[in-house]
């Protein structure tokens, strides 16, 4: 079995996160697989090759010039024959298109994993909207065309459902850690500084709407009145950056809030916090959510998606309203006066995330499927088991 993971990456973030751990794990289990990245003058997915290549996983970059590239078809079929490829493992829309586009013609089997999805944000709907929802309704088009597709959540496998995608091709499985380097990192000397034994919250999401910045930026507005001592890391980048650096300034938080920008050092900087936070909108199984758990972190979070599944409410973390930065602060409050309500929720969180979202299980339900795509026998056994 030697499968190509192929990816269309703006930087790091879960999915990249996912595809990494999850070739890590096939290459120990000797089934090794291809990493192939799309690269244009826009977006070079750089950060996840160079990652891939200094672990010594095989890399393929792939020269893309927009969605409807008809070299870039040829080049992925080059690899499949070069490289031998029977499975191509897809993630994301732009992904997904161009495996069932090089695959047309061949034997190989096709994977797709679909790691979130998006809702609007706000009143009126945008040209951007029509565009997105435009090309949701291409990908369910596409994706009826695949031998699985995999959800990280039973809501986005429900969701699925409902577009028309046939239910003997869904599979959850959701995302998974190395929860070992979380649970023993020290933290990040540069973050432990600007510490300096003060409590730390932390948020590490790409900086775009959906996320919950603002009403991260909001709660801490009121939290600092009681808790001025407090320090909120905002871990990442995005296009929201400088609006929100001004918004922070806009609420008096310029010594309380720090933006780190993007870290390549995850473990080491979860070492540093006291709770982590992701107030998002949406999302599907988030992996700041497991990390945070991982590292024995106190993690509060919106119950939106995936999270539920992961969060029970006051025993693993704390759930909010999506939107809602009063349930957000006041969350926020109970944990920064509790300690011993903290240490409870960080260490039932790393057990469930053990018995849950560790890579290899993660990686072993993956093996099972790219399987069970390849001899409709074994998911007949399956179904008989």
């Amino acid at each position: 079995m030697k499968v190509l993971q192929l990816i269309s990456s703006t930087g790091f973030y879960g999915a990249e996160a996912v595809v990494l751990g999850l070739t890590q794990q096939l290459k120990l289990v000797g089934s090794p697989a291809t990493i192939g990245v799309f690269c244009n003058t826009k977006h070079s997915g750089s950060e996840l090759a160079e990652r891939a290549a200094s672990l010594g996983l095989q890399v393929e970059w792939i020269e893309c010039k927009g969605k409807a590239d008809l070299r870039t078809v040829y080049r992925i079929r080059e690899i499949l024959r070069r490289r031998e490829i029977d499975t191509i493992h897809s993630h994301g829309y732009k992904s997904h298109s161009y495996a069932w586009l090089a695959a047309s013609r061949d034997s190989c089997r096709l994977i797709a994993t679909c790691h979130g999805h998006y809702t609007r944000s706000s009143g009126g709907l945008t040209f951007n909207d029509f565009k997105l929802r435009a090309y949701r309704v291409l990908e369910h088009q596409i994706l009826r065309q695949f031998d699985r597709v995999i959800c990280v959540s039973d809501e986005m496998r429900s969701e699925l459902q409902h577009a028309g995608i046939a239910a003997d091709k869904l599979r959850v499985i959701p995302n998974g850690i190395d929860v070992d380097s979380f649970g023993s990192a020290v933290p990040a000397p540069d973050l432990a500084a600007i510490k300096s034994g003060r409590l730390a919250v932390g948020i590490a999401a790409r900086l775009v709407e959906r996320k919950g910045h603002r009403e991260l930026l909001r709660a801490a507005r009121d939290l600092t009145n009681q808790h001025p001592e407090t320090v909120f890391f905002i871990v990442g980048d995005g296009p929201l950056r400088q609006g929100l650096e001004l918004l922070a300034c806009e609420y008096g938080l310029v010594n309380n809030v720090i933006f780190t920008g993007q870290r390549t050092d995850m473990p080491q900087v979860y070492a540093a916090l006291d709770i982590v936070a992701l107030p998002s909108q949406a999302e599907g199984v988030p992996m700041v959510v497991i990390e945070g758990m991982a590292a024995q972190k106190a993690v509060i979070a919106s119950g939106v998606g995936g999270i539920p599944n992961m969060i029970v409410h006051s025993k693993t973390g704390l759930l909010v309203e999506p939107g809602d930065h009063i349930s957000l602060r006041d969350g926020l409050a109970r944990l920064l006066q509790d300690a011993p309500l903290r240490r409870s929720l960080g260490e039932n969180a790393q057990r469930i995330v053990r018995q849950r979202y560790c890579r290899s299980t993660m990686a072993g339900n993956y093996i099972t499927e790219y399987r069970k795509a390849a001899d409709p026998s074994v998911v007949l056994a399956t179904a008989v088991i």
